[in-house]
C-alpha cells in the first residue's frame, strides 16, 4: 500500500523515521491530551512516551 502522507523531513528530522502503528483510540485521546498539557506536538509526547518504556525495559533487564 502506497503511503500518500508521506513528506520530506524538515532539516530538525534528518535522523528521523516515520511510523504508522494501530494504537488504542483511547490511547491516543491520551498521548493528545498530554501533548497538549505540555505543549508538545503528538510526535515528540510519543517519542518521548517509547523512550521511556524503553529504558524501563532496558533497566529491568528485558531484551528490547
Amino acid at each position: 500500500m502506497k503511503d500518500t502522507q508521506l513528506a520530506e523531513p524538515v532539516e530538525e528530522d534528518v535522523d528521523k523515521e516515520r511510523i504508522t502503528p494501530w494504537v488504542d483510540a483511547e490511547l491516543v485521546r491520551r498521548l493528545r491530551d498530554l501533548a497538549r498539557r505540555n505543549r508538545r506536538t503528538l510526535s515528540a509526547e510519543t517519542e518521548i512516551a517509547i523512550e521511556k518504556h524503553v529504558q524501563a525495559e532496558q533497566r529491568s533487564g528485558q531484551a528490547v
